[in-house]
């Protein structure tokens, strides 16, 4: 077990570390140790600070519609009481499409020229979008294909957690002439915010590092609008053959990472 983890975790995160201090002359050959010449590069990099803020605005905006789709949607399931069964297997269909394909599908879908979408608009009298190919709607665009995708993962964690909520909180507040506003933000909400907080954790972690929509959607593009950390270290390592500057974009993104990770499990067990 060990060894297996050694190989693939351990071991992969410890040479990232490594050549991240090392410049490659040619590809992968001659690497030169240059300290931390990379990591001041990334920090004085105007490019690095775009892509910081463009990961910190899709991570945000993804899981804050996630959240309250998500909950909106689990409390009408909640209420349901007949084909509750049939609605909640519709609902979680976008879970079983892998994200790859998701991409291509709403790539075909955002399509300026031929798409759906905008055929659509044009039939109801509205003018089309650019969606995922114009400078300012690119990340809105991929953010709405993340959260057709993952919002049925905090729909059913938050499900979960109201089918576990105790009814006689419900009844007593009720006798307390306790109206069913009244009922959601002091019972249901802090209640359901210790098991909402572990489907947000694994969403902020997953949308942080999230490559495959982003890179068949935009690569990142146009110009540098949807250029994500994760885009850009694939741009240095695959198409710059910049494998130091590539490795200390991956080691910051660790760091930032295990640092929320910490964080979040933190707020748990309190």
């Amino acid at each position: 077990m060990f060894i297996t983890v050694f190989i693939l975790t351990i071991y992969p995160s410890i040479y990232s570390i490594l050549i991240s201090f090392q410049k490659f002359q040619e590809g992968v050959k001659n690497p030169t140790f240059t300290g931390l010449t990379n990591y001041i590069n990334l920090l004085i990099s105007s490019t690095f600070w775009n892509s910081l803020f463009v990961t910190v605005k899709y991570t945000l905006g993804a899981v804050f519609f996630e959240f309250i789709l998500g909950f909106i949607i689990a409390l009408l399931l909640n209420k349901i009481v007949h084909f509750r069964t049939l609605f909640r297997t519709l609902l979680i269909l976008p879970l079983a499409v892998m994200p790859t394909i998701s991409a291509l599908t709403w790539r075909m879908i955002y399509n300026p020229t031929y798409g759906v979408l905008n055929g659509l608009l044009n039939y109801f009298g509205f003018s089309g979008s650019t969606w995922h190919t114009g400078a300012n709607s690119a990340l809105l665009s991929v953010i709405m294909v993340d959260v057709w995708q993952w919002t049925p993962f905090l729909m059913l964690i938050l499900f979960a957690g109201l089918q576990m909520l105790p009814k006689e909180v419900y009844e007593a507040a009720a006798i307390d002439g306790a109206n069913s506003w009244v009922g959601f933000w002091k019972i249901t909400f802090p209640l359901i915010m210790p098991v909402a907080s572990i489907g947000l954790s694994f969403r902020v972690l997953d949308a942080f590092r999230s490559f495959d929509i982003i890179f068949v959607l935009t690569k990142g593009g146009p110009g540098r609008a949807t250029e994500s950390l994760v885009i850009k270290t694939f741009i240095e390592a695959f198409y710059n053959y910049d494998l130091g500057e590539a490795a200390a974009l991956s080691v910051f993104m660790l760091v930032v990472a295990t640092i929320a990770a910490r964080i979040l499990l933190k707020r748990l067990k309190d």
